[in-house]
């Protein structure tokens, strides 16, 4: 991994913790009159920090940068040598803040490659700054939050979450069942599925609404509070649809006009097809051998030709 021996010392006497994992950041660059003194360019930083935004949206789990389970935030920076105008050598673990782990986070050698590939999305979305399209920006954020906030509590992150989806379709009249509406449009693959997100999102939003107004919660508030990793796994999942359209090209959905016609696009079959397949939820049928009649590709799917494949 290009770890010196300098590195690997320090980080063992700094490594108060035995955590599962260690994520190794680096900025190289040539020294400089305009960088003599820094002990980094931040970018370093900035790495470690889009490298687990991408591992929060590979799949579920409480991950964070830490020195152990009691502990967020929790950096070790190593410097090899000093000089007359920067800080000497050594090493220093900063950053302690007390949090509470949320549900083990596994990671195998099999995500390395979607999780590199979400890794670049991000940073092309990065790269847009505030012209990132889809209100994208806002949504990971609050999708981030839902795992950084202290005290780590089920409500702020069911509140969080519901923030990032209105962040994506927009707020209005009726936004419960809207939102409701599009996320199981979006996200369903059939119809028993699309009435089972459509609910349980109509629940999720009742629940936020009892939480941010004030209300009383009854037992079924509570459970749907337990229950935030199925709306967070919603939430991933929208995220990354979305993100699909902003880091590709050639599909046609441009933001403004995608949450203009969401409605009506949801409504018919073949449109929603193609959304679907542009977001990178589904891929097109694929038909060989005799002609089946009909255009909807949804009414092609369910047939039991075998000649067609629907993937």
């Amino acid at each position: 991994m290009g770890w010196s021996d300098f590195e690997i010392e320090k980080l063992y006497e700094n490594w108060e913790a035995r955590d599962q994992y260690v994520l190794v950041a680096a900025e190289r660059l040539p020294k400089a009159p305009d960088n003599l003194v820094l002990s980094g360019t931040g970018q370093e930083v900035r790495k470690a920090f889009r490298m687990l935004r991408a591992l929060r949206l590979a799949k579920e789990g409480d991950v964070h940068i830490g020195g152990g389970r009691l502990m967020l935030g929790r950096v070790l920076t190593t410097r090899p040598a000093g000089s007359g105008f920067s800080p000497p050598s050594g090493a220093a673990m900063q950053g302690q803040i007390a949090r509470w782990p949320g549900g083990t986070y596994s990671l195998s050698a099999s995500d390395a490659s979607r999780v590199q590939a979400l890794y670049d999305q991000l940073k092309v979305i990065e790269g847009m700054g505030e012209q990132a399209p889809y209100n994208l920006n806002l949504a990971l954020r609050s999708f981030a939050s839902s795992y950084d906030r202290i005290p780590a509590e089920n409500d702020t992150k069911l509140v969080d979450l519901i923030t990032a989806t209105e962040s994506l379709l927009g707020t209005g009249v009726e936004i419960s069942f809207r939102l409701s509406f599009f996320i199981a449009g979006i996200l369903a693959r059939t119809d028993s599925e699309r009435l089972t997100i459509f609910d349980e999102m109509r629940a999720f939003y009742d629940t936020r609404n009892r939480v941010v107004h004030g209300g009383s919660l009854e037992a079924k508030h509570r459970a749907h509070l337990e229950n935030y990793p199925t709306l967070r796994n919603y939430v991933r999942r929208l995220l990354l649809a979305y993100m699909r359209l902003a880091t590709t090209s050639g599909h046609g959905y441009n933001p403004k006009s995608l949450r203009r016609r969401l409605d009506s696009v949801l409504q018919d079959a073949q449109q929603r097809s193609a959304l679907r397949a542009a977001m990178g939820l589904q891929q097109k049928a694929v038909v060989t051998g005799a002609a089946l009649e009909g255009d909807d590709p949804l009414r092609r799917a369910k047939c039991d030709d075998p000649s067609v494949l629907w993937l």
